[in-house]
């Protein structure tokens, strides 16, 4: 329990004096509404092609182009560690992929938009992968 300015908190308001903001993991930050914009970022689910278009960065014509499918199945099924001919069974534009994949793709695409975010900061980059290593 924490008393600040008067208010007396717990563990679980999520809400810590600034002195001790500065290092705080990211989902234990100091404002609950942050927080809570992260956790509402996580529930997100995405589409495949969606999740195909933005891992490739494809314009309308290339998405039409031969081999695109192809691609994209070959990245659904290292992203998701499932089998091809799981992928397949989805449909021509994935529409008949389970709602947990999608959940899954969701996440994956956060995090490439995190390592391309951290990648122009050279030390953060080697800072998050430091902590994902330790943490496996």
């Amino acid at each position: 329990m924490i008393i600040y300015q008067g208010k007396l908190y717990t563990e679980y308001d999520g809400i810590v004096p600034p002195n001790r903001c500065k290092f705080y993991p990211m989902l234990r930050t100091c404002r609950t509404s942050r927080r809570d914009k992260w956790f509402n970022l996580l529930s997100h689910s995405m589409e495949a092609w969606d999740f195909c278009r933005r891992w490739f960065n494809a314009t309308e014509e290339q998405q039409q182009a031969r081999g695109y499918k192809a691609r994209c199945n070959e990245l659904l099924v290292k992203v998701l560690g499932v089998n091809i001919d799981a992928v397949k069974r989805w449909g021509s534009h994935f529409e008949k992929m389970p709602d947990y994949h999608k959940r899954t793709l969701s996440y994956a695409d956060t995090l490439r938009e995190v390592i391309e975010a951290t990648g122009k900061h050279e030390e953060f980059l080697l800072e998050v992968l430091q902590r994902i290593e330790k943490a496996r």
